[in-house]
């Protein structure tokens, strides 16, 4: 489904006043005045193309969702897309506590958000549900996932993943894509035949329309010889010092451009991230207002996000199978 947006400007009324300084009575003229205002209202909202596709994505997942993703609206400007995507987010998530946890409005999951025809920021809103995050829009793209100890381990998958699936058919039809989001292994596992293979069988045996082969991504650049060891995790491999998510800059970019791709290939199949011009320096992130923080930037130089984007590519055209990078 495409739908297009046009930029909303507006200018706030603002009443003419004075200014006292130093005794004496100063008047700003009106053309200043609107001159002032009018830089202020184009600083506030976001440019938007007028043959932008618009995407409402909502992300049901945890904290691998918030390294993958958080980038993700930002990066989409640059190629005609603006999007509201939504995060439900539990720290250690997993599909069997989805299940349980569907219509749980005593203990909700944390949920942010953003719309970039409006905003350039990530906001935090208000504890929600499953069934109630779902019920905010009608959605192009629904994602879910597994928890990362628990994506190798195939007792994790049933019978919850169906009743998730099932749930989301019967109480909010439309022409939504379900998408599976491919969870990594953590810093210290090393089972990614096991992962990539059970992935495999997931994404056969359910209704998916979408993968987001991040997990084939990250394992792509831990084959790297110059990429492995990136990362302030005493293993490296590109994750931050917790040993269990990626690291802000680098390993969030190749996280995020996976997502990027993919929509791509699905809604502008003529575009590539071949040549993405984003650095996600330490500025650039805190300008973006980053939705939970796993240190501080790292690895972004060019030849690295060009080696990055290499290994996207690859994943993209091998879901279930490591490209060595070297």
């Amino acid at each position: 489904m495409k739908s297009y947006s046009l930029a909303k400007m507006s200018l706030f009324h603002n009443p003419g006043k004075t200014l006292l300084m130093t005794g004496k009575i100063l008047l700003i003229s009106v053309p200043l005045l609107l001159l002032s205002l009018t830089s202020c209202s184009k600083s506030a909202a976001p440019e938007i193309p007028e043959d932008a596709i618009h995407l409402n994505i909502c992300v049901l997942g945890n904290s691998y969702s918030n390294d993958s993703f958080s980038y993700v609206p930002f990066i989409l400007k640059d190629y005609g897309f603006t999007c509201e995507l939504h995060i439900y987010y539990r720290s250690g998530g997993s599909l069997q506590g989805l299940d349980d946890q569907w219509y749980d409005t005593e203990n909700p999951g944390d949920h942010y958000y953003v719309n970039t025809t409006r905003d350039n920021k990530w906001k935090k809103g208000e504890p929600i549900s499953p069934n109630e995050i779902l019920s905010l829009s009608q959605w192009d793209i629904i994602s879910l996932q597994q928890y990362s100890r628990h994506v190798t381990l195939e007792e994790t998958y049933t019978p919850y993943l169906q009743n998730i699936l099932d749930r989301i058919e019967d109480n909010f039809p439309g022409q939504h894509k379900m998408a599976w989001f491919m969870a990594y292994n953590r810093a210290a596992e090393n089972d990614v035949e096991i992962n990539l293979s059970l992935q495999q069988k997931v994404v056969s045996s359910y209704p998916f329309d979408i993968v987001f082969p991040v997990a084939t991504t990250i394992f792509n650049c831990q084959s790297s010889s110059v990429l492995r060891n990136i990362g302030d995790s005493v293993y490296g491999n590109f994750f931050s010092d917790d040993n269990a998510h990626l690291q802000e800059g680098l390993p969030c970019y190749a996280a995020a451009l996976t997502v990027v791709q993919t929509i791509l290939d699905i809604y502008a199949p003529d575009k590539t991230i071949v040549g993405d011009k984003v650095r996600p320096t330490e500025k650039w992130i805190t300008s973006i207002g980053g939705i939970t923080r796993n240190g501080t930037s790292t690895g972004v130089t060019e030849s690295n996000c060009a080696l990055v984007q290499k290994a996207v590519i690859a994943a993209r055209n091998d879901h279930f199978s490591v490209t060595p990078m070297d």
